[in-house]
């Protein structure tokens, strides 16, 4: 074979192995593009889906109030004050509206009541390692029953913090007359 011709074809084969690894390039690059992409869509769908979750939680935690106050203003009271206290204590939304509408279905002095216990109850759960529901639970004995229902709040000290005696029977009426003053 003439110089001349191998010369060319060693040509020809450098200038397609440099256009095959130029395209080579390309496809990684493409791929590493593909990929990134695929994770955006991933990290926004999480979100959107974050956001629609928690849109129906609210709507829900709105709606429970509403039905169990029997009134929408009520019911609308209620959630917009929880919101509030939600954003202003070291507890979670969810903790603050489900000890809401617990209470929501004992309590006999509507919102008004509602919005008296929960920063107390949210100060118990606080400062005493106790979970928002534990308090809560123990709120509604308290309420339901008397001081001395209350057995965690007794046997962690809080029956006495919040000046309840041993062994001193009072009402449930008069218990809530002196937790919420």
């Amino acid at each position: 074979m003439p110089k001349n011709k191998m010369n060319i074809l060693v040509l020809l084969n450098d200038r397609a192995t440099a256009g095959l690894k130029k395209l080579r390039m390309n496809f990684v690059s493409l791929a590493a593009k593909v990929y990134l992409v695929k994770q955006a869509v991933q990290a926004l769908a999480a979100v959107f889906g974050s956001f629609i979750k928690n849109a129906s939680k609210v709507e829900q935690y709105s709606t429970k109030l509403k039905v169990l106050f029997k009134s929408v203003s009520e019911g609308n009271k209620v959630f917009e004050k929880m919101t509030k206290l939600a954003g202003e204590v070291p507890k979670t939304f969810d903790e603050i509206m489900d000890s809401a509408t617990q209470l929501a279905g004992v309590v006999r002095g509507g919102s008004e009541e509602i919005e008296a216990l929960m920063p107390i109850i949210v100060d118990i759960a606080s400062g005493t390692g106790l979970s928002v529901q534990e308090a809560t639970s123990n709120m509604i004995k308290m309420y339901s029953s008397g001081a001395a229902a209350a057995d965690m709040f007794r046997d962690r000290g809080i029956s006495a913090a919040l000046g309840f005696q041993a062994k001193v029977s009072i009402s449930a009426k008069e218990t809530m007359d002196q937790i919420i003053g």
